[in-house]
């Protein structure tokens, strides 16, 4: 299969989810996740923000929050760029780029790149290669020379 099979049989797949099965399974990732030691052990978590049957990460916004964690999520600038900003609150997202909540304009750019990444993927393999959407946000975000 390619990529393109790959995440025409995984969209058809998320698409059959209950917003009951969203809830569960996405409680239970986010529960894993918290028990981590990376985890607990970072302070700054830049996280995607879900849209369309994916992990719900508001859960896990509302938990970064609560723990003091630096929260940040992107936000689109152009056709083929993002940037992550800083959160305060689930209030400080609005509706953006293809209907996915963004931080606010008011919202102060990162100026780190260190920390916990949470990326959204229709499909994983064991050794942890990912298949995204197709619009290469994140790979060109985290190509970047002062990434990593």
């Amino acid at each position: 299969m390619d990529k393109n099979e790959v995440r025409q049989m995984i969209k058809s797949r998320k698409k059959q989810l209950s917003e009951y099965e969203i809830h569960d399974k996405s409680s239970r990732i986010i529960e894993r996740l918290n028990k981590s030691d990376i985890y607990n052990e970072a302070e700054n978590v830049f996280i995607y923000v879900s849209y369309n049957q994916e992990v719900d990460t508001f859960i896990l916004l509302e938990e970064c929050l609560k723990d003091g964690k630096n929260v940040y999520a992107p936000r689109v600038t152009s056709r083929t760029e993002m940037e992550f900003y800083r959160i305060l609150s689930r209030n400080d997202l609005v509706r953006g780029y293809m209907g996915i909540m963004e931080p606010g304009e008011w919202c102060e750019k990162s100026g780190i790149y260190e920390g916990l990444f949470i990326m959204p993927g229709l499909a994983f393999d064991k050794d942890f290669h990912r298949i995204g959407y197709g619009g290469g946000f994140y790979d060109r975000y985290l190509a970047r020379d002062n990434c990593f």
